[in-house]
C-alpha cells in the first residue's frame, strides 16, 4: 500500500470516526434534554406558586373552622409554619434564583412575609390562646380579612409564572428540534461517510488483490529466473572445476622442476598462472558451497570434537600464509578442552576463512592473535587482527554475499566476497552465531560461539556423540 492511499485509508476513517462520535455525543444531549422535560414538576416554581395559594386557602378554611370550634389552636398554628415553609421555597433555592432570573414580581411574597411575621410577634405571641367562642371568632376573622388581600396578588404571581413557564418551554422545545434535527444530520453524514468509507475499503482491497496477484506472478517469475540462475552457475562450476585442477597440476608440476630451462620472465608467468587458478578454484568451490548450503544440501558429519584442538590445528595450517604476508600469527588457548558437536572440517573452514582474512588486512610486520575460551555454556573463538578496521555501517552487510568491505579498495588482495556469507552458514548449522567487533583504524576482532556440552573441564575420553545443551 503506497503512502498516499494509507493517508487517505486514515483520513476518512478519522472523519467516519468523528462523525460517529458527533453524533453520539448529539444523541446523549437529546437523551438528556428530553429526560430534563420529564422531569416532576416538583422542582418548577409554577408548583411552588400553586402550592402558596393552596396553603393559603387550608389556613383560611382553619382560621373559619377555629371560629366554628372545629379546629384547635395547636391546629391552626401548624397551618401557620407550613404557610411559613412554602414561602421559604420562594425566597431561598433554585425558586428564587429561577424567579429572580426571569424578573417575576415578588412584591406579595415579601407582604406575605411581614403579616407573618406581624402574626408571630401578636397573635400567636400569647402565652394562653383564646378561651371564649367569641375570642375564637374575632381572631379567625382579623386572620381571614388581612388573608383577603393577599388573594389578587397571589393569583397574579401565579399567572406570571405560567407566563414566564410556558415562555421558557416554548424556547427549550424550539432549542430540542433544533438539536434534533442536527442530530439527524449528522447520523446521515455519519452514515454516509461509512457507506464512502466501505466503499473505499472494497475498492482498496480488489486492488490489493490484484496487486497481490501480480506480485505473487512476478515472484514466480523471479523465483524461475534464479533457479535458473543458480543451476546455469552451479553448472558452470562443475564444469569449470575438473579442467581448471588439471591446469593447477600442470602449473604445480612446472613450478616443482628442478632442472627446468625457464627463463626468469616466462617463472614470473608461471607463478602468475598459479595464483590466478589458484583464486579461480576458490571461487568454483565457494560458488558450490553456497549453492549446497542453500538448498540445503550440505550434510555435517557431526561428531564430538575439541574445539581447542581443531583452533590449534587451524592456526598451524595458515601459517605459511601469514608469514608469507609478513604477518605473525598468536595463539592463546585459555580453555584446553572445549568439546563440541559438529562437523569438524566445516568448523576448520570457518577458522581458515577468518584468520586467511585477518591477515590478508593486516600490515606487515603486524600479528593476528586467535583466541579460544569457554563463555557461559558457549565455546568462543576470536580473531584479532591489527588492519584499518571495518566502518560501523558496514558490519551489517559484511556477511552478504559478494561484499566487499572499503578495505579492499585499498590492497592488493582481493577475494570472491563469499567466504564471511559461506562461514555465517556454517555456523548457523551448528546452532551457532558470528559476529564481529571493529574500530576504524584500531583493527577488527571477527568472532564465533558454538554449544558446548557441557561446563565442566573432564579431562576424560568423550564420546564418539555427545549431547550438546540447546542453547537460546
Amino acid at each position: 500500500m503506497t503512502k498516499g492511499r494509507r493517508k487517505i485509508r486514515q483520513g476518512m476513517a478519522g472523519a467516519v470516526l468523528l462523525s460517529v462520535a458527533v453524533a453520539v455525543a448529539g444523541l446523549m444531549m437529546l437523551s438528556q434534554s428530553i429526560s430534563e422535560m420529564r422531569l416532576s414538576d416538583r422542582d418548577k416554581p409554577l408548583w411552588i406558586a400553586n402550592q402558596m395559594q393552596f396553603e393559603m386557602l387550608r389556613f383560611d378554611a382553619a382560621a373559619q373552622d377555629y371560629a366554628l370550634g372545629r379546629e384547635t389552636y395547636e391546629g391552626l398554628t401548624q397551618r401557620l409554619n407550613i404557610l411559613w415553609s412554602r414561602l421559604s421555597t420562594f425566597e431561598e433555592g433554585y425558586v428564587a434564583d429561577v424567579l429572580e432570573s426571569r424578573g417575576i414580581d415578588l412584591s406579595v411574597i415579601r407582604d406575605i412575609r411581614n403579616w407573618l411575621e406581624t402574626l408571630d410577634e401578636t397573635v400567636f405571641a400569647q402565652d394562653v390562646p383564646p378561651a371564649t367562642a367569641e375570642s375564637r371568632r374575632e381572631m379567625a376573622a382579623i386572620l381571614r380579612d388581612q388573608m383577603s388581600s393577599f388573594k389578587t396578588d397571589l393569583q397574579k404571581l401565579s399567572l406570571s409564572v405560567v407566563k414566564s413557564e410556558t415562555q421558557e418551554q416554548t424556547q427549550f422545545k424550539d432549542a430540542l428540534l433544533t438539536l434534533s434535527n442536527r442530530v439527524t444530520l449528522l447520523g446521515v453524514v455519519a452514515m454516509a461517510a461509512l457507506g464512502l468509507f466501505g466503499l473505499f475499503l472494497w475498492i482498496d482491497g480488489a486492488r490489493s488483490r490484484k496487486l497481490a496477484e501480480k506480485m505473487e506472478v512476478l515472484a514466480n517469475h523471479a523465483g524461475a529466473s534464479l533457479r535458473a540462475k543458480d543451476s546455469f552457475v552451479t553448472v558452470v562450476s562443475h564444469e569449470l572445476r575438473t579442467p581448471l585442477t588439471s591446469i593447477y597440476g600442470s602449473i604445480e608440476l612446472i613450478k616443482a622442476a628442478k632442472n627446468s630451462d625457464l627463463s626468469p620472465t616466462n617463472e614470473k608467468l608461471i607463478s602468475i598462472a598459479h595464483r590466478n587458478c589458484e583464486r579461480l578454484i576458490t571461487l568454483v568451490n565457494d560458488i558450490l558451497d553456497i549453492d549446497k548450503l542453500d538448498a540445503n544440501l550440505v550434510i555435517l558429519d557431526n561428531k564430538c570434537f575439541n574445539l581447542s584442538q581443531t583452533v590449534q590445528d587451524a592456526v598451524r595450517d595458515n601459517e605459511n600464509y601469514a608469514t608469507g604476508l609478513q604477518v605473525g600469527l598468536s595463539l592463546r588457548v585459555i580453555d584446553t578442552e572445549l568439546y563440541v558437536e559438529g562437523d569438524e572440517v566445516r568448523i576448520a573452514q570457518v577458522l581458515s576463512n577468518l584468520i586467511s582474512n585477518a591477515s590478508k588486512f593486516s600490515p606487515a610486520g603486524s600479528t593476528v592473535e586467535v583466541i579460544a575460551y569457554q563463555n557461559g555454556p558457549r565455546a568462543r573463538v576470536e580473531v584479532r587482527d591489527e588492519g584499518q578496521g571495518i566502518p560501523e555501517e558496514e558490519h551489517e552487510r559484511i556477511f552478504e554475499r559478494f561484499h566487499q568491505g572499503s578495505q579492499v579498495t585499498s590492497t592488493t588482495y582481493k577475494g570472491t566476497g563469499l567466504g564471511l556469507s559461506i562461514a555465517k552458514a556454517i555456523v548457523e548449522q551448528h546452532n551457532g552465531r558470528i559476529d564481529l567487533k571493529s574500530t576504524p583504524g584500531k583493527g577488527t576482532t571477527f568472532f564465533f560461539e558454538l554449544p558446548i556440552k557441557d561446563e565442566s573441564k573432564d579431562t576424560s575420553h568423550r564420546p564418539a556423540s555427545c549431547d550438546v545443551r540447546d542453547v537460546a
